[in-house]
């Protein structure tokens, strides 16, 4: 374990010409879609792998899209319009069966 005594990460909210960041904008349909087709992108990559170990990974990749990458947008369905919400279960559903 490293301890690191600076901070390496500074988290601010965006005001003014530069527009809200991308996690303002996380109830924004498009950028659900964006990763929805970025993550079944690389599913399907892993799926179609020769190698022995593809398998695997693909297991372990897509668990790891459901923990961390669409749980960030199951977060905000709450706060998200229902377009939003309608956009969310096909995609997930889609990448679900995928």
């Amino acid at each position: 374990v490293d301890v690191v005594g600076e901070p390496t990460y500074h988290w601010r909210l965006r005001d003014g010409e530069g527009g809200p960041s991308i996690t303002q904008r996380r109830t924004e349909v498009r950028g659900l879609r964006d990763r929805i087709a970025a993550v079944e992108g690389v599913s399907r990559f892993l799926a179609a792998r020769p190698e022995p170990e593809a398998k695997e990974l693909k297991v372990a990749y897509d668990r790891s899209v459901l923990t961390s990458d669409l749980r960030l947008f199951l977060a905000v369905l709450p706060d998200a319009d229902e377009e939003f919400r309608a956009e969310f279960i096909r995609g997930v559903n889609r990448f679900l069966n995928g």
